[in-house]
C-alpha cells in the first residue's frame, strides 16, 4: 500500500507542533511554579529546545565555548594558583546552556509560537497573581513577601516575580498601543500592578531607568526627561499611596547610596554605605590593580556568583548542595565577597536587595575574565542588533512594530538588571527571556519565507 507523503509529513508537523506548545507550557510552569527543578532540568530544556525547535548551533558558540574554557578554566587557574573544579562546573552548568540557546539559528520554517507563548505565560502568572493579591489583602502589612501566589519565596522570590510582572506588563502596553484594545490595557494595569505589589524596589527603578533609555533621543532631549519625570512621580505616587513603607524604605536607599560618593565622613558612616555597592569598589580595586587577573578572571564560581554562594555553606538554605558536593570558598570570594553578606552580618528583612553583593557583570567580569566576557558581549550585541535589523526588514519595509519595540525594551531592562543581580544564574527569569527572544526570532524567519504581518 502506497502511503501519502504529504500526508505523513503534514502528520509529523502537526505532532512536532503539539510537543513545541507542550513544552512552551511545561516551560511556563517550571519557571513559576516548579521552579526548584529547573536547575537539575537545565540540560533537558536545552535539549529539547534544539530539538524541538529544529535550530542549529553556529561555529562562532563552539568557538566561544572553547574561548570560555582554556580562560576562565586554565588561564585563571594557573595565575591564582587555585582549580576549584567544583566551582567551575556548576558555574558552567548554569551558563552554558544560556549561551547554547542565545547563539542557536532556525533552521527550518516553522509556525509562530511567540504570541502562544505570551498567552500561556499569561495564563500562569493571571492565576499567580490573583493568589497573590488575595495573600497580599490578608497577610500582615510589614511581610514584604505576602504577594507571592504559588510563585514561592524561595531563590529570589518576589524579586523574579516581579521582574515577570514587569516584562509581560511592558508587552501589554505596547501591544496596547497598537491595537487599542481595551483587554491589552487591562492586562497592562493588571500586571504593572502586581509588579509593583511584588514589592521590588530596585526592579522599579530599573523598569523606570528602562523607559528612558528606551524613549531617550538626543533630538528629543527634553521630551526623554519629561517623560522619565512623569513617569518617575507616577510610580513614587503609587508608592506613597499604597505602599508607604516601601516608599521610606527606598528613600532611605538613596540616602544610603549618597553616602557612597562621599569623602568627608566615610569612614564615620561606612557601615551604612549599601554593600551591593562595597562590591563594585572591592572588584575595581582587585582586580584592576592586577592587569592578568582583570584579563582571565579568578575562574567560574570564585568572587560573587550565585555559584559561589550555593557553595559557600553560608547562604544557601538548599543543604543537600553542602551535602552532595561539599562546601568549596575560593580565595578572593573568601576575602572580598563573603564579609558583605554572610549569617553573621545578614538578617532576613532587614539587609534588604541594598546589601546583597549580587550582579552577573561583575561575576562576569571577575570569574570570566574581561577578555571572555567582553567578547560574549561582543557576539551577544551582533546577535541582537542582527535580530532587530531583520525584524525592521520584514515589518512593513522597515517601520517599527509591536515586537520590536518589545524586544528593545525587554532586552535594555534585561541587561540593566544584570548589573544589579546574578539573574543570569537564575533560570527562571533568564530562560523567559531566552524563549521570548528565540520565537521572536523563529518568527521573523517564518516571515522572511511568507510576507505576513509580524503582529496580530
Amino acid at each position: 500500500m502506497k502511503i501519502d507523503s504529504s500526508y505523513v509529513g503534514g502528520g509529523l508537523a502537526v505532532h512536532r507542533s503539539f510537543f513545541v506548545k507542550s513544552f512552551l507550557v511545561g516551560l511556563s510552569i517550571l519557571a513559576l511554579v516548579l521552579r526548584p527543578l529547573f536547575i537539575p532540568l537545565l540540560p533537558i530544556v536545552t535539549i529539547s529546545f534544539i530539538l524541538l525547535f529544529k535550530v542549529r548551533l553556529v561555529n562562532n558558540v563552539l568557538f566561544l565555548l572553547m574561548v570560555i574554557f582554556f580562560f576562565s578554566v586554565f588561564a585563571s587557574s594557573l595565575y591564582t594558583g587555585e582549580f576549584n573544579f567544583v566551582n567551575i562546573a556548576l558555574s558552567l552548568f548554569l551558563i552554558v546552556p544560556v549561551l547554547i540557546i542565545f547563539f542557536t539559528t532556525p533552521k527550518v520554517e516553522d509556525k509562530n509560537y511567540f504570541e502562544y507563548f505570551i498567552k500561556v505565560l499569561t495564563g500562569v502568572l493571571v492565576i499567580n497573581n490573583i493568589i497573590g493579591l488575595v495573600q497580599f489583602m490578608y497577610a500582615p502589612a510589614v511581610n514584604d513577601d505576602a504577594f507571592i501566589g504559588f510563585y514561592g519565596a524561595g531563590g529570589l522570590g518576589p524579586h523574579t516575580l516581579s521582574l515577570v510582572n514587569f516584562i509581560v506588563c511592558a508587552y501589554y502596553f505596547l501591544a496596547y498601543q497598537h491595537s487599542k484594545s481595551k483587554i491589552k490595557l487591562f492586562l497592562f494595569l493588571f500586571f504593572i500592578s502586581s509588579a509593583i505589589l511584588s514589592f521590588y524596589g530596585l526592579g522599579l527603578i530599573i523598569f523606570i531607568l528602562s523607559i528612558f533609555i528606551y524613549k531617550f533621543s538626543l533630538k528629543a532631549f527634553f521630551r526623554s526627561i519629561f517623560i522619565f519625570v512623569l513617569v518617575m512621580v507616577m510610580f513614587t505616587g503609587l508608592l506613597y499611596t499604597f505602599r508607604y513603607q516601601t516608599f521610606l524604605y527606598n528613600y532611605e536607599n538613596l540616602q544610603r547610596v549618597a553616602l557612597f560618593f562621599r569623602n568627608d565622613d566615610g569612614q564615620k558612616n561606612a557601615h551604612q554605605i549599601p554593600r551591593k555597592l562595597m562590591l563594585y569598589r572591592n572588584y575595581v580595586e582587585v582586580y584592576l590593580r592586577e592587569p592578568i587577573l582583570f584579563l582571565t578572571g579568578s575562574g567560574p564560581g570564585t568572587f560573587n556568583s550565585r555559584s559561589y554562594f550555593l557553595l559557600n555553606g553560608d547562604y544557601s538554605k538548599h543543604k543537600f548542595v553542602i551535602e552532595l558536593f561539599g562546601q568549596h570558598s575560593p580565595r578572593y570570594a573568601q576575602k572580598y565577597v563573603y564579609p558583605l553578606w554572610n549569617s553573621t552580618n545578614t538578617g532576613k528583612y532587614m539587609d534588604g536587595t541594598r546589601n546583597q553583593p549580587f550582579s552577573s557583570i561583575v561575576a562576569l567580569f571577575a570569574e570570566f575574565g574581561a577578555i571572555v566576557s567582553l567578547f560574549i558581549s561582543m557576539l551577544a550585541s551582533n546577535k541582537y542588533r542582527s535580530t532587530l535589523q531583520k525584524l525592521k526588514q520584514q515589518n512593513d519595509q522597515g517601520s517599527y512594530s509591536a515586537n520590536l519595540y518589545f524586544l528593545k525594551f525587554l532586552t535594555i531592562f534585561f541587561v540593566l538588571n544584570l548589573f544589579t543581580d546574578n539573574f543570569l544564574e537564575y533560570p527562571e527569569i533568564v530562560m523567559i527571556y531566552l524563549f521570548i527572544f528565540k520565537t521572536i526570532e523563529i518568527k521573523i524567519f517564518n516571515s522572511s519565507k511568507h510576507s505576513t504581518s509580524l503582529i496580530k
